[in-house]
């Protein structure tokens, strides 16, 4: 009897995400008719305007459906229903601006949609609670009159009928006028409760990330081909996801409602057959597209659209298992939110949209939807750390981290081109060939170290850094781009080189166990280097060099004189302030001074230097300052002293006795380059041989920085002539330059942030050689290092310095936790 009424609920339930799906699908509907029935621009254009809606609308959604359906009625109808009201007018007119003003989309389209999506957000409202009171009667005439409306819609845009653009009337303002009644009941009820805000806001943050991704994903995929092509995309991911919307939008929160009712988890029948007979199609349409393109001809349409549709089939299915995890998170409580998961998911495939363009072709961006829906199953799945801990294993995580942390330091490369990256080439030239570009492998330890590490809410902080630059570098370069192609995937491609490394923020934050001070980071990095300078500088001088060499034989280093030296001398100083009290660490320590000394001087890299001189002798003072604070002052404590200043000694004394073997065997410049002899030699760009040169090169940067309001504040549409000005040797001026003021707002908040935790924490910082060390290496590398260089902007040592970024605000996160336990159980105010 049990089972009978449990399935009787469930067809009952399936009628409420059938008349949400029958509206919220509506416009979906009108693109996948448009570009079926021949007229892929004007489906391009719905796409913008429907991306530009997600993006603003879907923004301030806040999950409130999922809200209306949790348990304990903790949201209350009306006080969403008053908030978005007051956001219709500002969100509407953003949407014109996006769709219209920058996307160039028809005004009347524009207006018709936004209409539309208007319906739709406020209708959101009223089906949801109609759900959770299960008011039949109310969902089975929304259903009747948007399914109505929607086919009236689908023969008007596929047939030659006149009076297309009044039915697209009909079908944005009736559902307006149907639910005007419940909005005015909704508006006169006496319910005072509200949402609290700090509920809602990372579910405002969730949607705000889905739906701003959503228009960025096609804005983007529009700026690298054109809008014919750019239609039949839209439409083979809209088809092709069909069924991954349709349960993320209308039936998965249904089944999620009617597991927390019945505790029932288990898929029904209909669902798992409709599953694998789309998985099947999918794999039908891919093998044709591929082995048999002569049948492509079918419907008009070409080898483009049948392949982005058989991949988008194929990932509709994984999408639904990624959904249903997410949504379980989200209505069951197993998480306070999604915002996580949901930033890296949306931010991931859309800043590799450039690379697979570039790469692959218009063609790599076929499977965009599958690449899509097999991320986000992972990272859904990976936020909970109990989930995380049973894919990788609790004996191997902290094999997983050393691995990390040593790839991260490794300068190992791989192209495109040889696999390996292998050159003799002193200075490696790419010529702006994509394939020829060496990736360092610290690109994948950090993204597959993000996605198996698992625990993304500790590194919610830094998401929202990294989302927030993203959003305001896609806003400068649609606004200062629009309407140039060539400009714009320039633009892109920049952008991507920029957002790419922060991702070691991330990392950083989720990395440790704040449980065990074990020091991984520490112990890794100094293995790294412990393998490389010694084996570089047995290559160096096995082919009769004195400057360091990038041919290792095996592999090369790429930037080695540039880049490479300063992670060296970070990775060893970390190491020496956290493992000096570890006899065995500090015997590898002091046997590692005097290559350290060579190694810096043969790259000759000033900065490297004056910071491996000014980290080495604070480490001195500080170790005496910390012994003489625990009353170490006997024997074992003149040992201390005495080694930590050797590690000066052998450090400075090899780093000069180089120096002058150097300058005594080749001829010297004029002056020191700050990025090694041999690069200012040899380098093909423009020579900068002293700091006088950067000044000049500066003063250039500002004046074209300021030039104008616009550019200050969007920065320039195109980037600067590399043959003229290789760069501003300066990571800040240079993202002004590019982005414009507003968008590095959120990175000069991230170091006042920064510098307002240290302060805080100043004391604790004082009593912990590990913590002072890692501060120090932070700070370094936030401003003289990228004042003088572009380093975050490059992957190897840009993913290195926002990773100890990262590492830095959590350890004093955990520092924050801690005083705030104690506080706890002292009773203390």
């Amino acid at each position: 009897m049990k089972k009978i009424d449990a399935s009787v609920a469930q067809r009952m339930n399936l009628i409420f995400p059938a008349s949400y799906l029958a509206g919220q699908l509506g416009m979906t509907g009108l693109l996948v008719a448009l570009g079926l029935g021949g007229n892929p621009h004007l489906a391009a254009d719905v796409g913008i305007v429907q991306g530009a809606a997600l993006a603003l609308f879907f923004a301030f959604s806040g999950n409130a459906r999922n809200l209306i359906f949790q348990s304990g009625g903790v949201a209350s109808v009306r006080s969403i229903m008053a908030a978005r009201l007051m956001l219709l007018l500002p969100l509407g007119i953003g949407v014109y601006y996006l769709g219209s003003a920058l996307g160039g989309v028809a005004w009347d389209i524009t207006l018709i949609l936004i209409i539309r999506k208007s319906a739709e957000w406020l209708g959101e409202i009223h089906l949801s609670e109609a759900e959770r009171d299960q008011d039949v009667a109310f969902a089975w005439g929304h259903l009747v009159i948007q399914s109505g409306l929607l086919v009236a819609v689908v023969v008007w845009a596929t047939t030659d009928i006149p009076g297309l653009m009044l039915v697209l009337i009909a079908w944005a303002i009736v559902p307006l006028l149907i639910s005007l009644p419940y909005i005015q009941r909704v508006l006169k009820g006496t319910v005072v409760a509200g949402v609290s805000a700090r509920m809602l806001l990372p579910h405002l943050g969730s949607t705000a990330v889905m739906g701003i991704g959503v228009y960025v994903f096609r804005m983007t995929i529009l700026l690298l081909v054109d809008r014919p092509a750019a239609g039949s995309l839209y439409t083979a991911f809209a088809i092709g996801g069909v069924l991954g919307s349709i349960f993320a939008m209308g039936l998965g929160p249904s089944m999620v409602l009617h597991e927390q009712k019945t505790g029932q988890t288990q898929m029904s029948a209909w669902l798992l057959s409709a599953l694998f007979l789309t998985t099947l199609a999918g794999i039908v349409v891919t093998v044709i597209s591929h082995f048999a393109p002569d049948t492509q001809v079918l419907a008009g349409k070409d080898m483009l659209f049948w392949q982005a549709l058989g991949f988008s089939l194929i990932g509709g299915v994984i999408m639904v298992f990624a959904q249903r995890q997410r949504l379980r998170d989200l209505q069951h409580g197993t998480q306070a939110d999604v915002f996580a998961p949901d930033v890296l998911v949306n931010m991931l495939i859309v800043i590799f949209i450039p690379t697979i363009f570039f790469v692959f072709g218009s063609y790599g961006l076929t499977w965009l939807y599958l690449f899509n829906a097999m991320v986000a199953l992972v990272f859904y799945w990976m936020t909970d750390v109990e989930r995380a801990t049973m894919v990788v294993g609790q004996r191997h995580v902290n094999k997983l981290r050393v691995i990390i942390a040593v790839l991260l330091v490794m300068p190992i490369f791989v192209n495109l081109e040889t696999g390996l990256f292998r050159s003799a080439e002193y200075i490696y030239v790419t010529g702006g060939l994509i394939s020829k570009l060496p990736i360092p492998l610290s690109i994948f330890a950090c993204y597959v170290g993000i996605a198996l590490l698992g625990n993304y809410r500790r590194a919610s902080f830094g998401l929202a850094v990294i989302f927030g630059s993203f959003v305001l570098m896609v806003l400068s370069t649609v606004a200062t781009t629009f309407d140039t192609r060539s400009a714009e995937q320039a633009k892109l491609f920049l952008l991507l080189q920029y957002i790419l490394p922060m991702f070691g923020l991330v990392l950083g934050m989720m990395y440790e166990d704040h449980r065990r001070n074990e020091h991984l980071v520490e112990k890794s990095v100094l293995m790294g280097i412990a393998v490389v300078v010694p084996v570089q500088l047995l290559a160096t001088w096995e082919q009769e060099r004195l400057l360091l060499t990038p041919y290792l034989y095996l592999f090369s280093i790429y930037q080695h004189l540039q880049y490479v030296p300063v992670i060296v001398v970070i990775s060893y100083l970390v190491a020496l302030f956290s493992l000096w009290n570890l006899r065995s660490w500090r015997l590898l320590m002091v046997a590692l001074a005097p290559l350290i000394g060579i190694y810096i001087a043969a790259s000759g890299s000033m900065l490297a230097a004056g910071f491996t001189l000014v980290g080495c002798t604070a480490f001195a003072i500080q170790r005496m300052a910390f012994d003489m604070d625990r009353r170490r002052r006997l024997s074992n404590g003149r040992v201390y002293h005495m080694s930590s200043w050797v590690v000066l000694s052998l450090v400075f004394g090899l780093w000069a006795a180089y120096y002058f073997l150097v300058s005594w065997t080749v001829e010297p410049k004029a002056s020191w380059s700050l990025e090694g002899w041999m690069y200012a030699r040899e380098s093909s760009g423009p020579e900068i041989t002293n700091l006088h040169a950067r000044f000049d090169v500066w003063r250039h940067y500002l004046r074209e920085i300021f030039d104008g309001s616009s550019t200050f504040l969007l920065g320039h549409s195109e980037p600067p002539n590399r043959q003229v000005w290789a760069s501003a040797h300066s990571y800040y001026l240079d993202f002004i330059y590019n982005f414009g003021a507003v968008a590095a707002f959120v990175i000069i908040g991230l170091i006042v942030f920064t510098i307002s935790r240290l302060y805080q924490k100043r004391k604790p910082i004082k009593l912990s050689p590990a913590m002072m060390g890692l501060t120090i290496v932070v700070l370094f590398l936030i401003f003289p290092d990228n004042m003088l260089k572009g380093g975050m902007l490059q992957p190897y040592s840009g993913i290195i310095t926002f990773f100890l970024w990262g590492l830095l605000l959590s350890r004093l996160e955990s520092l924050r936790s801690t005083d705030k336990r104690s506080l706890r159980v002292t009773g203390a105010p």
